[in-house]
């Protein structure tokens, strides 16, 4: 490297406006040809990709684009399908691939769980003594399209095979190293065909090494890659960590590899401590995780710029990349479209777009001098200066009640027995009462009322009429099963924390801040941009109803 880098680590897939999303709903509803659905998955896919390259992103990943799960990805590149799913072998096929993750009548889908402490969730890998073989070199395929159809020379993005057995199910914690060891050869084959196509860099995701590992396990760690470091010597593989600090930081920086990426944002200054305290290779590149992968606010640049500072007083700007702390899959895709927001919140936002432009600016301020990016730095500073003095963003009236809060405890006053006794007595109430969660379906003839109502097709009076009728069904079917407490089935909400949120003060919406959940489920958190406050009823018309329903 002759120069300050600028990279990304992975680019969300639903589109600026949920297009990837409506594409997938409609393939799987049998409204959109195959043919057409892989058209528009490869349109969006490009787009992307394009958007980096005209933002000015230097390493520009490829293959962090998925119809429905990276994690899912990387098990059909390698064959791993669940016997019931009555795979044939060969690549995997598209109807098989979406029936591990969503099920069939005759085959349950895979697990499906959190994806480490992040709200999105991943397909759980199923091993079961199956033989993993390359069926498909995705990583290769991704990158010549890039490559061939918009002239990107991508950073092809793999899930390291550390990470992607850990977060496997299907063998005992003492053949973690035999399973791993089936894996590597693979891996081997991905590097090698890839070096033959001419690729520099790799990014490996590894970020289970910013989990609790035990020593003996970064010890494995080492001899996978000195394996693929030597299968694919031509291969620069950026080691890729996220989420959080490394335990291990003396054995991680020595790994075989030709550059670290750490996260400087959410490893607590663990990882600028060890690096100020235990030095980092001389041969090997640092890719600093900057700019926060996970919030929706814009970066203070000068105090970002500063820990640069701090960076490249042990690494030489040469040996630098300015990234973001993990893959943009997180936040939403642009704040621009956002047309309805107050000026002064909106100047603050950063999503996906915006946070790429932050590292733009933050390597040319190393590629140049601070002074050039001066401006930047001022609007950035401005901006959140100006949300911070915002009156609507301190609530006078919650700032009292939080002077007071000395004044309430949070325990219980009566004590477990005298509860009890009340849930027997009182309420008649077995010594374990059953129950349900809460929500019941949301229906589309549900969702068909709510949109009418909220269109102005259906008055309040009519609205509040239906929710009735649906919570009346929803009581019957408890009573019928001799639940004994019971729940309303939760027909007035839509997204449950956007309904709650609708309620209170503090909150704002966006028009287009989805982020994928799983799949093609996308949620749109409201932003909290204040002081949280109390303003009108929650719950109460729903309790008041149900007595009398």
């Amino acid at each position: 490297m002759s120069k300050v880098k600028s990279s990304n680590l992975g680019y969300p897939r639903i589109g600026e406006q949920r297009e990837w999303k409506k594409a997938l709903e409609q393939f799987w509803a049998g409204k959109l040809e195959k043919e057409n659905f892989l058209k528009i998955m490869e349109e969006i896919r490009l787009h992307h990709l394009q958007k980096q390259q005209d933002l000015g992103i230097m390493m520009i990943p490829v293959g962090d684009f998925s119809m429905y799960d990276h994690v899912l990805d990387t098990s059909v590149m390698f064959g791993l399908v669940p016997e019931r799913f009555e795979y044939g072998g060969g690549k995997v096929t598209l109807e098989t691939y979406f029936n591990i993750a969503r099920g069939t009548q005759s085959a349950i889908a895979s697990k499906m769980t959190k994806w480490f402490n992040t709200n999105y969730h991943y397909i759980v890998p199923e091993l079961d003594n199956a033989i993993p073989t390359l069926v498909e070199n995705r990583p290769l395929q991704f990158y010549k399209e890039a490559k061939q159809k918009l002239g990107i020379d991508g950073k092809p993005v793999i899930l390291g095979p550390v990470t992607f057995v850990k977060l496997s199910k299907g063998y005992k914690e003492s053949e973690l190293k035999t399973v791993i060891d089936q894996f590597v050869p693979l891996y081997a084959d991905i590097l090698r065909e890839l070096q033959e196509e001419g690729v520099e860099w790799v990014q490996m995701d590894e970020p289970i090494l910013s989990t609790t590992l035990l020593r003996e396990e970064v010890v494995l760690l080492n001899e996978v890659y000195q394996t693929l470091n030597e299968a694919a010597p031509n291969i620069k593989v950026i080691l890729q960590t996220y989420f959080d600090s490394v335990d291990h930081y003396e054995e991680v920086v020595s790994l075989p590899v030709q550059g670290i990426g750490l996260d400087f944002v959410h490893d607590h200054g663990q990882n600028l401590a060890a690096l100020k305290k235990y030095g980092f290779p001389k041969d090997k590149v640092l890719a600093a995780g900057i700019i926060d992968g996970r919030n929706i606010w814009c970066a203070n640049l000068d105090d970002k710029f500063s820990i640069l500072e701090e960076i490249t007083e042990v690494v030489p700007k040469n040996h630098l990349i300015v990234q973001p702390s993990s893959s943009l899959l997180h936040v939403p895709v642009t704040v621009k479209n956002e047309e309805t927001l107050d000026e002064v919140l909106k100047g603050a936002l950063s999503f996906a777009d915006e946070k790429l432009q932050e590292i733009v600016v933050l390597t040319k301020g190393f590629h140049e001098r601070k002074e050039t990016i001066q401006k930047e730095i001022t609007e950035h500073t401005e901006a959140i200066q100006a949300l911070n003095e915002a009156s609507f963003r301190n609530n006078t009236r919650v700032h009292k009640a939080i002077q007071n809060l000395h004044t309430y405890t949070s325990e219980r006053k009566a004590a477990f027995k005298v509860r009890q006794e009340l849930q027997q007595e009182v309420f008649e109430l077995p010594l374990l009462p059953t129950t349900t969660i809460g929500s019941f379906p949301q229906t589309k003839e549900v969702r068909n009322q709510r949109l009418k109502w909220r269109k102005g097709e259906l008055t309040d009076f009519k609205y509040r009429e239906y929710i009735q009728t649906e919570i009346k069904k929803c009581i019957e079917i408890q009573e019928e099963i001799d639940l004994d407490v019971l729940v309303h089935g939760e027909f007035e909400r839509t997204d449950m924390v956007e309904y709650f949120a609708e309620k209170l003060g503090g909150f704002q919406f966006t028009k287009f801040g989805w982020v994928q959940s799983y799949g093609s489920r996308c949620v749109k958190p409201p932003l909290i941009y204040g002081d949280v406050s109390y303003e009108e009823p929650i719950t109460v018309e729903e309790t008041v109803y149900l007595p009398n329903r």
